[in-house]
């Protein structure tokens, strides 16, 4: 039977990384990686899983592997599932099926792609998940609806698609295409996320509540924690806002 998202197939070789254990990154905060590839361009990605009072939401739900039941029941229940923007959606029906009673949020840009995905739309300015874990939308960036996430217990902000931070070597073919992006060995945004940007005024305003949090660690879906790119006493929310520099211009 064809997946009910047709462009599906053009991502393959979902490939698991350390076998697709959880990692520890801080209190009430995991996260297992795995690599995709598109059109051959080799994509380190992230899965994060928080804890919450009455169970797990996982945020940017990655390749399913049935060993992650088990993992994952150790830690409670998976009771949500977070697209943070309208590209990371690709494995969500994985996870409704291994979690049929998990509620799927996303934003409401993804209805378009997706118009079989039942799930409740996260407007800007919503809060679905309480204080517990919070959305700073980046607006002005047309329908890519971006949420960072903020987790206060641990200082912990999560990122999509907003910034890479690949450092490690990759295949020739990925590093021609991220130098072609702008994207080779370096915190930066892509340009293929700013020709998606209508308004930079706009997307700057909608972070400036960001630049206020008491971030610890900023952790890129695609690549290192910001902490390992910043300079000598450099804040990992200060190297960030660097990176965003283009959006000052």
């Amino acid at each position: 039977m064809p997946h009910p998202w047709p462009l599906q197939r053009l991502f393959h070789n979902q490939t698991p990384i350390n076998n697709m254990r959880l990692q520890p990154l801080a209190p009430g905060l995991w996260s297992f990686a795995y690599e995709t590839k598109l059109m051959g361009i080799a994509f380190p990605c992230k899965c994060f899983v928080l804890q919450r009072a009455g169970g797990l939401l996982v945020v940017s739900p990655g390749t399913w592997e049935a060993g992650l039941s088990a993992e994952l029941l150790k830690l409670g229940e998976v009771k949500w599932v977070f697209c943070p923007n309208s590209f990371h959606h690709v494995h969500v029906l994985d996870w409704v099926k291994a979690f049929p009673l998990a509620e799927v949020f996303a934003p409401a840009a993804l209805a378009k792609k997706r118009p079989e995905l039942a799930f409740t739309p996260v407007t800007p300015g919503g809060q679905p998940f309480g204080p517990e874990v919070q959305l700073y939308p980046v607006m002005g960036a047309g329908t890519i609806s971006e949420n960072l996430v903020f987790h206060p217990a641990s200082g912990s902000l999560i990122l999509t698609d907003l910034v890479f931070n690949v450092q490690e070597s990759r295949p020739l073919w990925t590093q021609f295409m991220f130098k072609m992006v702008g994207i080779h060995n370096q915190c930066a945004t892509s340009k293929i996320f700013k020709q998606g940007v209508s308004d930079k005024a706009v997307l700057a305003k909608s972070l400036e509540p960001v630049w206020g949090l008491a971030v610890k660690e900023v952790y890129p879906n695609h690549g290192d924690p910001l902490s390992l790119d910043a300079a000598p006493g450099q804040n990992p929310l200060a190297r960030l806002q660097a990176a965003l520099a283009w959006a000052q211009a």
